[in-house]
């Protein structure tokens, strides 16, 4: 396997890992109504906006529009719909990765 192969097949299993975590934190919410692990979450979204800059730019503009909270006073809710928001992205970057792939 050559080098930018591998680096392909490392960054799909990176972004497919990311998206699985986001998931399953959603869907807890969806069942139960709550974050049972409010701090888990917060590092979830903090290291994505880290990994990808589209999406600290992303929550900047989101922020700057509708105002910020300080995360120990953001709902559940919030928390939530901003990990939609990151799901969604690193699914469309995971299908053109893939699709980039089998060029």
């Amino acid at each position: 396997m050559e080098p930018t192969s591998l680096f392909r097949a490392l960054e799909r299993t990176s972004i497919a890992k990311d998206i699985s975590e986001l998931n399953d934190m959603i869907q807890e919410y969806r069942r139960w109504g709550k974050l049972s692990d409010r701090n888990k979450a917060y590092q979830k979204i903090l290291e994505l906006r880290r990994k990808e800059p589209d999406l600290n730019t992303s929550a900047i503009v989101m922020q700057a529009l509708s105002g910020t909270v300080p995360f120990e006073q953001a709902t559940d809710e919030t928390i939530v719909a901003e990990m939609q928001e990151q799901l969604i992205y690193l699914t469309d970057k995971l299908r053109k990765t893939s699709t980039d792939s089998n060029k």
